[in-house]
């Protein structure tokens, strides 16, 4: 599948992550994560049920469109064998941070979640939450090549 991310919408995501409003701490340290998480589940109580995050113990979960991976460390701390993609560096950089800050287990890929560099059935769960709205295709045809992989 062709990627439909344009480059105006990277750049977009690479300088701002939904978490720099919400916190007044320093990107990247410990209050600044937990910040972010507490905001995150106050405004979203329904994510850790929806998600089921103690639920992956031992399956490998995809977050396409990781972010920085507060979802994603639910995941790690329920036992997921867990692996986010995201396009944004920033993202990435901030995941892989979180991840070794917080001794969580996992591996962060950049790329596009409209471009899966996975086999298919490479994992027990492909999770998104908040991402593919965001998409310029959202056409019943093109969610549901996402939803196959």
């Amino acid at each position: 599948m062709t990627s439909v991310v344009d480059e105006s919408a990277q750049e977009f995501w690479t300088q701002y992550q939904p978490g720099f409003r919400v916190s007044d701490a320093a990107v990247g340290t410990p209050e600044f994560y937990s910040e972010v998480q507490r905001e995150r589940y106050l405004l979203e109580p329904d994510i850790p049920e929806v998600a089921g995050f103690g639920l992956w113990c031992d399956q490998d979960v995809l977050e396409a469109g990781c972010g920085i991976a507060t979802d994603g460390a639910q995941f790690a701390r329920g036992g997921a064998r867990y692996t986010g993609i995201d396009f944004s560096p920033t993202a990435i950089r901030l995941a892989r941070q979180r991840f070794e800050t917080q001794g969580l287990g996992g591996r962060f890929v950049p790329g596009s979640i409209t471009d899966l560099p996975f086999d298919d059935s490479s994992f027990d769960l492909v999770y998104s939450m908040g991402v593919i709205h965001h998409l310029p295709d959202r056409s019943e045809e093109h969610t549901s090549e996402l939803q196959s992989h």
